[in-house]
């Protein structure tokens, strides 16, 4: 096997194991699968798979740069446990309204709701620190040699295999929901709202 192939895989896998636990970003995939269509949140799976070669990134080349100001600067670490935690209630408060000929409104188009999700995710660099280290274990990293192209495709195509597959199971079970059904809304909030909680947890203690 190739070491670019090596590098490959490896991103994969790493990607697609951290993508399976229920999060903000295949928690919006399938909230956006299920209330739109599997044609509008492939624009939502692309920005996060962009955002994720992004993260990656920052873990590879200021990962403890990043440790450091996370450790320093604890208002940014509450900022985002008030928006997750904001965000599912919300959600979770928000009374559904029956369908109407609504006036049109003015939405953020998925391609950007995505940028902003997989952003704000605030478990992402931290996993990326913890997994090179693992991987670190396993085989020597060198970036070198165009390395980082084929680990960085890896990571975006994990992330957009992942998140897909998400998808396709959201469109799968999205005729036996009913329409206007709060479950996946309520789902959604509360795993928010568990974030936000188990992100307060570490920062204080």
């Amino acid at each position: 096997m190739s070491t670019h192939l090596l590098y490959f895989i490896v991103a994969l896998f790493a990607t697609v194991l951290g993508t399976i636990p229920f999060g903000p970003i295949n928690l919006s995939v399938v909230n956006i699968t299920i209330k739109k269509s599997l044609r509008k949140v492939l624009p939502f799976i692309a920005a996060a798979a962009l955002i994720e070669i992004l993260q990656a990134l920052i873990a590879i080349f200021f990962g403890a740069v990043v440790d450091r100001f996370l450790m320093e600067n604890a208002w940014f670490q509450w900022l985002v446990i008030l928006v997750f935690f904001g965000a599912g209630l919300f959600i979770l408060l928000k009374k559904s309204k029956p369908r109407q000929a609504a006036k049109p409104k003015l939405q953020l188009p998925t391609f950007f709701q995505g940028i902003l999700v997989a952003a704000l995710n605030p478990q992402a660099v931290p996993f990326w620190l913890i997994s090179l280290a693992v991987i670190a274990e396993s085989i020597s990293l060198n970036f070198g040699e165009y390395r980082m192209v084929s680990f960085l495709l890896g990571v975006f195509v994990g992330k957009y295999l992942a998140l897909a597959g998400f998808a396709v199971f959201s469109q799968k079970i999205k005729g036996r929901l009913k329409e206007g059904s709060r479950i996946i809304d309520r789902v959604f909030g509360s795993v928010l709202i568990a974030i936000a909680l188990i992100q307060a947890f570490k920062t204080f203690w």
